[in-house]
């Protein structure tokens, strides 16, 4: 008998660390003016004639009435641009490191060869003019660079007239606005992780069930749509978060994304 008991004295202090690591903040209403609304992926772009991250992207989300989520990183010389990825290789066909350089040499490289170059932040900004906005927070592996960028995308951010929130893979990062900026509205970006070998082993597994939940204590959670069998996710649907899907890229997506999501970064389509 006493086997039994303390084997179920072992499953219950599981289950409540389990429920500990994954919980979310405990304040569902800072999110609802971001629910049940479509956020164009990197703005409305076809990379042909409109590139990603570009102001005339934002410009054409704004158009149609979408939000718009974005990325932000910071240059050499601690600017926050709106980029995506770490080198300008896919979209300036140049082998440059954003971070290793000034923006006023990143701005001599126009994406994807045309005229539009890689905006700042605060350009960003204005010509979104008011749309709701997700900002994702592309972190680095330094620490200390991480939180610069928070401080500054902070900063920035504060005298947006619309309503915004920020989102990272980083759980740094969202400790950070928990810490620092707690009336920021915070989500948790995460996937499955199991094709994506950027994140390996227990990282992985602790990402892909939520498990770095405690850390930043996230409002929302934003997930891999394509991909939502890991038991954390699910659990911690139980706790009513708010739940964004990215990133969706087709209609058929779409739906299927209804079933388990309530917001949606999407791209390559514009759902009816």
């Amino acid at each position: 008998m006493s086997a039994l008991i303390i084997i179920f004295a072992v499953i219950c202090v599981l289950i409540l660390l389990l429920l500990f690591l994954i919980s979310p903040a405990g304040y569902r209403p800072s999110v609802k003016p971001f629910l049940g609304k479509y956020y164009a992926h990197r703005g409305l772009f076809d990379n042909k004639t409109i590139p990603e991250n570009s102001l005339p992207a934002f410009e054409k989300a704004k158009e149609k009435g979408y939000g718009v989520e974005l990325d932000v990183r910071l240059t050499g010389d601690g600017k926050a641009v709106v980029f995506h990825d770490s080198t300008l290789e896919r979209m300036c066909g140049r082998k440059i490191t954003v971070s290793d350089v000034s923006y006023t040499r990143l701005s001599l490289h126009p994406l994807l060869g045309g005229n539009e170059k890689i905006p700042l932040l605060s350009e960003a900004l204005e010509a979104l003019d008011g749309v709701t906005l997700i900002c994702e927070i592309k972190a680095t592996k330094d620490k200390a660079d991480t939180i610069k960028l928070c401080k500054k995308t902070a900063n920035i951010l504060k005298n947006y007239k619309g309503h915004y929130c920020v989102h990272s893979f980083s759980p740094v990062a969202v400790r950070w606005f928990r810490k620092n900026a707690p009336k920021v509205v915070r989500g948790q970006l995460s996937a499955p992780f199991r094709s994506d070998k950027t994140v390996k082993g227990f990282s992985a597994f602790a990402m892909r069930n939520m498990l770095i939940n405690f850390i930043g204590r996230p409002n929302f959670i934003s997930y891999n749509h394509e991909d939502t069998r890991a038991l954390g996710f699910n659990l911690l649907r139980l706790m009513r978060p708010g739940l964004f899907a990215w990133t969706v890229k087709s209609e058929k997506e779409l739906n299927k994304a209804k079933e388990k999501f309530e917001s949606f970064i999407f791209e390559g389509f514009e759902p009816k």
